[in-house]
Formats: C-alpha cells, sequence, structure tokens
C-alpha cells in the first residue's frame, strides 16, 4: 500500500525481505547504487549491472521495474540492466537500508530528502510494516498544511490572503506599465531634443 498513486501491480514486490535481505541489498547498492530527489517530493533509487540477476532480486524484495539498455563498448553483450524504484516504494527501500549504509551513502540520502516522512528519527527503529504506517502519518500532517486539509474558516482566511497578494501583484504591475510609458515619453522627447541641439532641425 503506497500513498502517492494507484498501485501498479507489476512495480509490487514479491516478496517481504528478510533482515538478510535488507542488508544484502545495502551492500549491493552500496557499490552499484544511487538515489536522488526531483522537484518537492519524488524519490528515485536505482542500480547499474551487466548481471541482471541480483536487480531481479531487488525487484522481488522492494519492487520497482528492470530495464535493459544499449550500452556498446561496456560489456561483451553490449548491453547493461538497470534496476529503479520511485515514489513511497524507494523511501521504503533507502529507510530499510539506510542503517548499513556508509556515511557517504547516507549523505547521499540525506540530500534526496527520502527519509523526511521519518521526522529526524532513525529508520533502525522501524520495521517495513511500521515504516508503511509512518508514511500514512507523514501525508496526513502533511495534507493539514494545504488547502485540502483546511477547515472552512482556514479556506477563507487563505483565500482572503491570496486575493490580497493578488491584489498588491497587479499593483506593481500597474506602476512598472506606468514606469515603462514614462520613460519611452522621456526618450522620444530626448530623441527630439538632440537633432535640435545639432541645428539637423530647422
Amino acid at each position: 500500500m503506497f500513498m502517492n498513486h494507484p498501485s501498479r501491480p507489476d512495480l509490487e514486490p514479491t516478496t517481504t525481505p528478510s533482515p538478510i535481505d535488507i542488508a544484502w541489498a545495502a551492500g549491493f547498492y552500496e557499490g552499484e547504487g544511487s538515489c536522488c530527489g526531483y522537484k518537492k517530493r519524488s524519490i528515485t533509487a536505482h542500480a547499474c549491472q551487466k548481471n541482471p540477476e541480483p536487480l531481479h532480486r531487488l525487484r522481488a524484495l522492494f519492487g520497482g521495474s528492470v530495464n535493459e539498455y544499449a550500452n556498446p563498448g561496456t560489456t561483451k553483450t553490449g548491453t547493461i540492466f538497470n534496476w529503479v524504484v520511485a515514489g513511497d516504494k524507494a523511501r521504503i527501500f533507502l529507510a530499510l537500508i539506510y542503517p548499513f549504509l556508509t556515511v557517504k551513502r547516507k549523505s547521499q540520502v540525506d540530500q534526496s530528502r527520502a527519509l523526511e516522512f521519518l521526522f529526524n528519527k532513525s529508520s533502525a527503529e522501524y520495521s517495513r510494516e511500521q515504516l508503511l504506517d509512518q508514511l500514512i502519518t507523514y501525508y496526513e500532517e502533511h495534507s493539514k498544511k494545504t488547502i485540502r486539509g483546511m477547515n472552512p474558516e482556514q479556506r477563507k482566511s487563505y483565500w482572503r490572503n491570496q486575493a490580497r497578494n493578488m491584489r498588491a501583484r497587479n499593483g506593481v504591475k500597474s506602476n512598472r506599465k506606468l514606469w515603462h510609458k514614462r520613460d519611452a515619453e522621456r526618450s522620444q522627447k530626448v530623441d527630439k531634443i538632440i537633432p535640435i541641439a545639432q541645428g539637423k532641425v530647422s
């Protein structure tokens, strides 16, 4: 169960990872993987390998997909395989392996903001099921800060402030138009004065 979008069965994990599986995945990710965050909350984790077998194991344990790419010159077959997991599945994966990672890899995860749903708590304190529950709590808290989570009075106040800000922005735009108009008028006056001063106009 993941909160961002409806689940796609082909991207779901097919087995529950054991502690040994998680430790193995952390070791493999340490050498072959990386993660990154896009925009506000989009997270991806991936790993590349010429042998697809460990990538299919990651896919079975944590979900995601394994894709084959042409990469001439790097392998005998001219292809390379990439496992990628995104969104909440990536968050769960990174949270589970985080305690086993080196400082360098932990820093990459921190920079992606993948674990902000833990509210600065250690991921080592959570099982996979508890991480899922924590994700639900995180989204509930986040929704309270959006207009969907506001009560009627808060929504009125929100739209009142939006209208006030819009009027202020329109006022700035009106002033800018006036300034540009005045600048154009000054330029026209200067264009008329210069030829007269040079004696080009009788």
